[in-house]
């Protein structure tokens, strides 16, 4: 069996805990579509963990994953693939201050199996280019005035309740 591994960086200016916030906080990533044609849905929360399920398209294709989401002990948020072309594969992202900026790697290290494995190089072109898409919006959504959760204004009618 074939790995794909690709990993990228970029730097984003905003401090490491409001960026790694953001990557767990798929709440946000649905009510905003911060990643164009991407449906994501909050299966289930389990304590720090979030099952969730994406669903998009590659060359037309249907594709649908479901990924388990969590902060590991050393502060970066994991997505480990439970079902789809990727299980048994992981993407983990971490965060490292630099200045008043937070320079994020995200690797994605994921066996390929069946056709995937004789596409190799054509699905690291297009995974590749994938990853570069949704840092690009994850930079746009959090250097736009993306808020955490605690930090987000409660109606007054919620926090009644």
């Amino acid at each position: 069996m074939s790995q794909l591994k690709i990993v990228k960086q970029c730097i984003i200016r905003r401090a490491p805990d409001v960026v790694r916030a953001h990557f767990l906080d798929f709440d946000h990533h649905i009510a905003h579509g911060v990643h164009k044609g991407v449906d994501y849905t909050v299966l289930e929360r389990l304590g720090a963990q979030q099952r969730v399920r994406s669903k998009f398209r590659v060359y037309g294709m249907p594709k649908v994953d479901e990924i388990v989401v969590y902060a590991d002990a050393a502060g970066a948020v994991v997505q480990d693939f439970v079902k789809g072309d990727f299980a048994g594969g992981r993407i983990r992202v971490s965060f490292t201050p630099e200045g008043e900026a937070t320079r994020l790697e995200a690797t994605l290290d994921a066996p390929l199996r069946g056709v995937n494995r004789l596409l190799a190089p054509l699905l690291r072109r297009v995974v590749a280019k994938l990853v570069d898409q949704a840092l690009s919006e994850d930079c746009e959504d959090l250097e736009n005035g993306y808020q955490p959760p605690r930090q987000r204004a409660v109606p007054k009618a919620a926090s009644a309740a």
